[in-house]
């Protein structure tokens, strides 16, 4: 009887809301075993009602690509402009998922291509009977073993929908703060507002097997990150040189700075979200 009353109040509360959106900070510490550096970049939640469906994505990420659109039509000083301007982001996801469901599709993009995969995920929350105020909401405790790091969620029976931030959900209310006990990243809700965040889908998505598919094409992208370049160049018949900061560079050369480009990223960014996964962009 109680899962009962609980689906109605769930399904009842989908009727009578509206869409809304949900501005997340996402502290993190991108290196592993150097807590000295800690980053922060802004996510978004939609929950759209109506289809009945959330998605999780990079709001750094559509402040960069609309500013990248300018940079094209811009000249060089307004270029560089443009650059300092350009918000810093270094996750790549988007996170889709029905409301109350356990199935999650995960697009992610990296060396110029957008990848998709299906999950079904159901966490394992341990309910703690403590609570605190985010955001002018009583929230309750839980937490939760994911990804090799242990998780405290709080949520709010305010907001009666089974979601939250990232791949977070199954909770009785609405996840408003999640962190790793480890200190190192912490999903923080800093507004709540009407209606969703304008987002256009990914284009040409390639659908993979599964999480670790991609991990494998993952690591065959960091063997080369500049094999998609050459494969392009030679079928334009491309060989000449390019400029890169306004330092001119032979083809072979510049394919060498991609390719140290990503490895040097990838040096300070060795401390992902799941701890199993491969952190490209």
């Amino acid at each position: 009887m109680r899962t009962y009353l609980i689906f109605v109040i769930f399904f009842s509360a989908l009727v009578n809301a509206q869409n809304f959106k949900v501005f997340f900070e996402l502290k993190y510490q991108p290196q592993e075993k150097n807590d000295s550096i800690k980053k922060s970049e802004i996510m978004v939640l939609n929950v759209d009602i109506v289809k009945k469906t959330t998605t999780f994505f990079n709001y750094n990420a559509i402040k960069s690509d609309s500013i990248y659109v300018l940079i094209n039509n811009s000249s060089q000083i307004q270029r560089e402009q443009l650059l300092n301007i350009a918000p810093e982001q270094s996750f790549f996801f988007n996170i889709k998922k029905n409301i109350g469901g356990s199935d999650i599709e995960h697009t992610e993009r990296f060396n110029t291509e957008n990848y998709v995969y299906d999950q079904r995920l159901v966490h394992n929350w341990k309910l703690l009977d403590i609570s605190k105020n985010i955001l002018g909401h009583y929230c309750k405790a839980a937490t939760v073993n994911f990804a090799g790091r242990l998780w405290t969620a709080w949520y709010t029976l305010d907001i009666p929908i089974p979601e939250g931030p990232y791949k977070f959900h199954g909770l009785p209310g609405f996840i408003l703060n999640v962190e790793s006990a480890d200190n190192e990243y912490k999903f923080e809700a800093i507004s709540i507002s009407k209606e969703l965040y304008p987002l256009t889908d990914s284009k040409n998505v390639i659908k993979v097997k599964n999480e670790n598919f991609l991990r494998n094409l993952k690591k065959k992208y960091i063997k080369d990150p500049s094999g998609k370049s050459r494969l392009e160049d030679l079928s334009y018949g491309f060989s000449g040189s390019s400029i890169v900061n306004g330092v001119k560079y032979s083809s072979e050369d510049s394919y060498k700075l991609l390719n140290k480009e990503l490895r040097d990223w990838m040096k300070t960014h060795n401390n992902p979200i799941e701890k199993n996964d491969i952190w490209v962009r």
